[in-house]
């Protein structure tokens, strides 16, 4: 589908690869993920379960680059502005190498299940 997106026209898709937040909706073009932010967070937001490393990110209106980190599956923006800066939605763009993915919550209880073995048991199983 196709639709106007500040001033110009961006085709996009929904993804089921990535589909889970309290803040947003998501879409993808290609390794594009399109945040689209309904409830703003303030100057920091996290989306849990990315298991893709993101390349870039930024405000779609602007372009204005978007600081962020990237932690296990956690990806948070960091130094947003403190009100959304477009109305209704604000639009986040994060570019990854490859098709973006999003862990299940069961997919993330493992991995945390896992590492606290890995703390508990540095040398592995006896």
């Amino acid at each position: 589908r196709c639709a106007p997106t500040s001033g110009a026209v961006a085709c996009v898709h929904r993804t089921r690869t990535v589909k889970l937040s309290n803040i947003a909706g998501f879409t993808r073009k290609g390794n594009t993920l399109y945040a689209h932010v309904y409830f703003w967070p303030g100057t920091e937001a996290t989306l849990g379960g990315i298991s893709v490393k993101p390349k870039s990110a930024k405000l779609l209106a602007s372009g204005k680059n978007v600081e962020f980190s990237h932690t296990g599956t956690q990806l948070t923006f960091k130094g947003l502005p403190t009100e959304a800066p477009d109305e209704p939605v604000t639009v986040i763009a994060i570019e990854f190498d490859s098709e973006p993915r999003q862990k299940s919550l069961a997919g993330r209880v493992i991995d945390i299940i896992t590492e606290i073995e890995k703390k508990q048991h540095p040398a592995g199983p006896e």
